[in-house]
């Protein structure tokens, strides 16, 4: 029976969160237009892209669309029903429905974050009650005020959260009233506030708040105030705000034993620990960047394993709120304000509570598959998995780069989570972060992290696939199709334009032939999925400057091995040549994405800007030039190169194709060019007289002339308003090394 009981409520429940999402419940006033909610909408949108959105609804054919969006945004009527609800109401008539109607205002305008809103709400009640009305006010009034305040962003907001709370023990201490008491819910709401408006200073404010509220517990003054396990992930959060804006090593060393202290603590005190909990103190250990924070991290999420007696099957949080967000578990309450639910336990009652259904401990609880309550609260959710390899990504080692790689591959074979589009990120990110000279490893691992970057993305290609074949609803497939949903945190495994750039980025340090080769087959593979249709890959993976660029780089710090003198030159001759072959290649890809359809909803001069050269990509290929200019060489031709590519980005820039123009280190760049392209002084012609040295001579004359008008042009482009282009000591050097190597008086 039991079973049957929960079966029909859960298709009931099912059926009516569809029918609210779908618009069902929640009619336009009917006194109110649809141009009226567009103008007001219009005057209150506060992105551009909402500005944007709500100009291409409003415009469109379909009213009915207008109309889900309008009910989905209904600021105006929240508006207008709280104006009648305190100017239009009779004072002193107010019964408790109408106490309650208000609690469910007050709470949509806290989740808004406008305090005054919630304020004037409950100052309404107050007045009421003054003028002799039955209604009362509990904690929970008071606490949803301090909610508010908590998600505003008015200066002061946490100190007027702190003003409310001790007007509620004021008020408690005076009449003795229960109800009036404050609850776990008011204390984890003000460390709440603390934490959020400044997280450096405000976890001290937290931190006592938290101890008065462990001694009232204690000493029996408030015996219900026992924190429980909301309050402590809060502060295990400001803990690792407080880390994550400090460069201190010392205080971030003690900020993570404070943190470890408090999580010791639950145990002790009996308080069940959750996936929030977990997610908490693992959050903590990566933003501290130790070396062993990885390592850390995964001991709480193999222990959370070790204590879920369940399978992982069942994810409970799948779609959870951000760790930093948990307070807002205490507001699910339905839209009649009616009891609150703390998860899936009732919680009613305000202070009265007790203390284990706070903590979700309760033996008798059971969830549709019939698994205790406190199983649920331990099975791992992606955010717990990406929290250690959030870790690994800040770690910047090469152990914690092969641990995301393990901890990948195993997720949806022993672990049955599907990692997301973030998982794959912050793995490649840690390869990055291994690869980089400024990496925590005594040894170059340059080469292990490229395979390890190789490995994560094939992996996030077969992850891509799998999904995209699990998803044939079409409401799964539009998470596909639709390119906003790339920033979620949910959003499903795609390899992405920032996934290969990423790649790229750790390939470009292995800095050998092998390495330009691999990064060359990428490129390629994303020019190739850029115009694909349909499918899990459909352009996403559209090529930007950075990707070519990264090439650019690799291709200039290519450590090419020594053989002879002239080998030597024609590999930096061919490096050259290759460079500005790519470089020609971004500007016909820009211009073929300005005229091709198909790509994705952005505009086509958005992709323009976004793929055509930049100052970089021509600095990259001038210095490959500059390279490939070999001391007595001559190498006129490639100083003749660099001089034409410094030229073009005049003409471009001028014209409008180039988005800055060259600037003293572009002149440097051929200054120095030309500098190389004199010959050196045979010294000992001075002692077997000057024998070919008539050619010599006219050769440095001609690079020596060409420096000075280099030089001359930069004074007159300062002259006329370009900043960038003044000579600095670099510029002057470059062409006194070109004044040396002359044999003639000039």
């Amino acid at each position: 029976e039991r079973m049957l009981w929960r079966l029909v409520t859960s298709v009931l429940f099912c059926i009516s969160s569809f029918w609210i999402r779908v618009g069902g419940f929640k009619p336009l006033p009917p006194y109110i237009s649809i141009s009226d909610y567009n103008s007001h909408f219009q005057e209150n949108a506060k992105t551009p892209y909402e500005k944007k959105h709500i100009v291409e609804l409003f415009s469109s054919e379909s009213s009915s669309e207008s109309a889900t969006w309008v009910a989905k945004n209904e600021s105006t009527w929240l508006e207008e029903v709280t104006d009648n609800f305190v100017n239009q109401r009779p004072m002193g008539a107010l019964t408790m429905a109408d106490v309650q109607e208000a609690r469910s205002l007050m709470h949509a305008w806290a989740k808004r974050g406008e305090p005054l809103q919630v304020e004037l709400l409950l100052k309404r009640i107050i007045d009421d009650q003054n003028c002799g009305s039955d209604v009362f006010l509990s904690t929970r009034h008071y606490s949803i005020a301090m909610d508010g305040w908590a998600k505003s962003d008015y200066e002061g907001s946490a100190e007027r959260a702190q003003e409310i709370h001790d007007n509620i023990k004021k008020m408690h201490e005076e009449t003795q009233n229960s109800a009036l008491a404050p609850s776990v819910i008011s204390y984890s709401t003000l460390i709440s506030a603390w934490i959020r408006q400044d997280p450096s200073r405000g976890i001290e404010q937290a931190e006592r708040t938290f101890e008065e509220m462990k001694e009232a517990w204690l000493n029996g003054t408030y015996p219900l105030v026992k924190p429980d396990a909301s309050t402590i992930s809060q502060l295990l959060n400001g803990y690792g705000k407080a880390i994550a804006l400090s460069n201190d090593l010392d205080y971030c060393n003690r900020q993570v034993e404070r943190a470890q202290k408090l999580f010791d603590y639950m145990t002790e005190w009996n308080i069940t620990k959750t996936v929030f909990c977990y997610g908490a103190i693992q959050n903590v250990y990566a933003q501290s960047q130790l070396i062993d924070a990885p390592f850390r991290a995964m001991k709480l999420l193999d222990d959370m394993m070790n204590e879920t007696t369940t399978a992982t099957k069942f994810q409970a949080f799948d779609e959870a709120e951000d760790n930093s967000e948990n307070i807002d578990i205490y507001w699910k309450g339905n839209i009649n304000g009616d009891d609150d639910t703390l998860m899936f336990k009732d919680t009613s009652g305000d202070s009265n509570a007790s203390t284990s259904d706070r903590n979700g401990s309760h033996d008798e609880k059971y969830d549709s598959d019939g698994d205790t309550i406190s199983n649920i609260f331990l099975r791992p959710t992606i955010v717990n998995f990406n929290s250690v390899l959030n870790a690994c990504a800040k770690s910047a080692t090469f152990e914690s780069c092969r641990l995301a790689r393990d901890l990948l591959e195993l997720m949806p074979s022993k672990y049955g989570v599907e990692p997301v589009q973030l998982s794959f990120m912050m793995a490649l990110q840690a390869c990055v972060a291994c690869s980089s000279p400024r990496s925590k490893n005594k040894t170059d691992h340059s080469h292990e992290c490229a395979e390890i970057a190789m490995d994560i993305l094939h992996e996030l290609e077969r992850a891509a696939e799998r999904q995209w074949q699990s998803r044939s609803s079409v409401n799964q497939i539009s998470l596909y199709t639709d390119h906003s949903n790339f920033q979620h945190k949910n959003a499903p495994a795609r390899v992405t334009r920032d996934a290969y750039n990423k790649v790229l980025a750790v390939l470009a340090r292995v800095s050998n032939l092998e390495s330009i080769t691999k990064m060359e087959e990428l490129v390629k593979q994303m020019e190739e999925k850029a115009f694909s249709s349909g499918g899990s890959q459909s352009g996403v993976a559209i090529p930007n400057r950075r990707t070519y660029n990264s090439v650019l780089n690799a291709i200039v710090h290519l450590k090419l091995p020594y053989t002879d003198k002239w080998a030597m030159k024609a590999q930096k001759r061919q490096m050259a040549e290759k460079g500005a072959t790519l470089l020609n290649h971004m500007w016909n890809m820009s211009t073929l994405f300005n005229t091709t359809d198909g790509y994705p909803d952005e505009k086509k001069d958005d992709w323009y800007l976004w793929i055509k050269p930049d100052s970089y990509s021509y600095t990259s290929v001038l210095r490959l030039y500059q390279k490939s200019i070999l001391h007595g060489d001559g190498g006129t031709e490639a100083a003749q190169r660099v001089d034409d590519l410094v030229r073009e980005m005049e003409t471009f820039y001028d014209q409008g194709k180039l988005e800055n123009p060259p600037d003293v280190v572009h002149y440097t760049i051929a200054i120095a060019a030309w500098a190389q392209s004199a010959s050196p002084v045979d010294k000992s012609s001075r002692h077997r007289g000057r024998k070919n040295q008539s050619h010599r001579d006219e050769k440095t004359s001609t690079s020596v002339h060409r420096c000075a008008q280099i030089l001359s042009h930069m004074m007159e482009r300062h002259k006329a308003g370009y900043d960038n282009c003044v000579p600095n000591a670099r510029t002057y050097n470059a062409y006194l090394d070109a004044l040396s190597r002359g044999y003639y008086f000039e």
